[in-house]
This record gives C-alpha cells, structure tokens and sequence, in this order.
C-alpha cells in the first residue's frame, strides 16, 4: 500500500529537486564553460604565431627551426658595400679628405 506524504515532506522533497536540478545546472554550465576556455586557449595559440607591425609587417613570436637549411631564395646574393681599393690604401687624414672631396669640390667651397 502506498504511503501518503505529509505536506511538509513534500516541500522538502520539492526542495531537494530543486537544488539538485540549480546543482546539475551549474555543473554543466562549469563544464561548459571549461570547455569554452580551453578551446579558445588552444585556437588563440593556433592562429597568433606573430605579431603584426602597424605597417603589417609579420613578426615571428618563436624563432624558426634551427635544424633546417636556409632556402637559396632567402640568401643576401646583392654585393654589400665595402671599403674600396683607394680608400685602403690612404694611410694619412688628409688622403681620406681627399678621397671625399675632389679639386673641383674644393674650387667650388673655396672663398675669395
């Protein structure tokens, strides 16, 4: 035969539901969320490999592997300036003015 409830059990019964339903309902929120983090944990760090220059230039946060071969088109193949025959073999100050300014720059500075 069944038992009939009293009133006040219930309401302790309805009371329980429904804290183990706000109890349920925050659990899965948590995990929600939690999931939500770590997704947007492991996409920030998949797509932001650099930074970006205000003019848009990409900077590297890592540098690159050091194991593999540089690519020929990365190579500096242009000749870089350097110091020039006649600019090394003046041995005194006055043939390194010499070198910079030539008589005809000096007739043209020259003051009467």
């Amino acid at each position: 035969m069944p038992v009939k409830k009293t009133g006040s059990e219930s309401e302790n019964e309805k009371k329980m539901l429904m804290s183990l339903r706000l109890v349920m309902h925050w659990t899965s929120l948590q995990l929600i969320l939690k999931n939500w983090l770590i997704l947007v944990l492991f996409l920030g760090h998949q797509v932001e490999k650099h930074y970006m220059g205000k003019n848009k230039t990409k900077w590297a946060k890592e540098p690159g592997p050091r194991n593999v071969r540089t690519r020929a088109e990365n190579l500096v193949t242009a000749i870089l300036p350097r110091i020039k025959r006649c600019a090394r073999d003046a041995k005194t100050p006055i043939d390194c003015f010499y070198l910079r300014f030539d008589d005809r720059m000096l007739n043209y500075i020259k003051v009467d």
